[in-house]
Parts: C-alpha cells; structure tokens; sequence
C-alpha cells in the first residue's frame, strides 16, 4: 500500500511514526483500523462494571483507562478509545472522563455502554486483565506509577511537577513503552504489573 494512503486512513497515527509501524498496523483487518473505538466513557463503564459496584475514585478510575489504552496499543497498535489522553500534573487524564465525573471523589457510573468494550474480545481482556492486575491499588498509589513511566514524562518535559499542562500523552511512545514492558521477563511477582 502506499504509505501516503495509508496516513490519510486514521488519526492514530503520528507525524514521527516509522513507515514500518504504519504498515503493521494497517495491515491488519480494515475495520480494525477504519471501525469507531469505543469512547472513554464505554471503557470506563466496562472497568466499573468489572469492579462490581467496588467503590472506585476517580484518580483510579482514570489511571486504569490509561493503563488499559497502553495496554491495547502496545498488543493492537490501535488506541483503545476515541479521546487522548492528557498529561496533568496528577498524572495522565482523558478529559471527557474528567467532565463526566468532575467534583465527585467516587465514581459509581459513566456516561458509557460496557456492552459496546464487551463486543471486542481483545478489549474485552485487556480490561479484565487491567482491573485484575491493579485492583487495590488507590489511586495515589497508581498516579505514582504513572509519574516514573515514559510516556507522561516526555509529555511533561519542560514543566514544573506542580505546573498544569494539557499536553498530550503521544500513543508512539504509550505503544512503545507499554510493548517494552510486555517484553521484559517476570522476575519479581510483587512488582507492577504493567
């Protein structure tokens, strides 16, 4: 395929992105590619449904997104919703689900459709899987952990730690970062299970 087709097929990718990144990604099935992701909302509401009404709160809620959108970008190449994610002094936020659930401290429902992550088998597992490596962890504990990976450092360079920032978080660097850590051996069971 020609690769100028091939940029004006999806906004996932990125001006940086090496042809060969761009072909495997676009090889794969079309409606893969050119199919609308769920929303932020429909993954969220996919989490709280997995969470079985547990009380969740919204620093968790959207460190578990991000890691889900990490995670399916890393084993897809694909984002697993429609929104970006942006880089806020408290770690990585999709805004949309910042307004859905702006000035509660515990989110109990979403705007979203859990069945519409449900019809996506890849997806699907990618968020049992997220909510099952990170239940119990607080939301403090998880925004830590986004503070020392890649990803929302390279988005936050140049900025105070308590400066805001809309800044995008780049999906290159989520997919890369979130690969890497795929392929690293499991040589300590009571660390992070990225």
């Amino acid at each position: 395929m020609d690769m100028s087709t091939a940029r004006d097929w999806s906004d996932f990718y990125e001006e940086d992105e090496p042809p060969e990144v761009i072909e495997r990604i676009i090889s794969r099935r079309p409606d893969a590619v050119t199919g609308k992701r769920p929303s932020v909302l429909d993954v969220a509401a996919a989490v709280l449904e997995e969470l079985q009404l547990e009380p969740v709160d919204a620093w968790t809620l959207q460190k578990l997104c991000y890691f889900i959108e990490g995670r399916h970008l890393a084993e897809t190449g694909l984002p697993a919703f429609q929104e970006p994610i942006e880089a806020w002094k408290n770690g990585p936020v999709v805004d949309r689900l910042y307004q859905d659930h702006k000035g509660g401290t515990i989110v109990v429902h979403v705007q979203g459709d859990a069945k519409k992550v449900r019809s996506d088998s890849v997806l699907n597992e990618i968020v049992k899987r997220t909510v099952r490596d990170y239940r119990g962890w607080s939301g403090r504990q998880l925004a830590e952990l986004t503070h020392s990976q890649l990803p929302w450092l390279e988005a936050r360079k140049g900025l105070a730690p308590d400066q805001r920032s809309r800044r995008k978080v780049s999906l290159a660097s989520m997919r890369e970062w979130f690969r890497l850590q795929g392929s690293l051996p499991d040589t300590d069971d009571d660390g992070p299970p990225f």
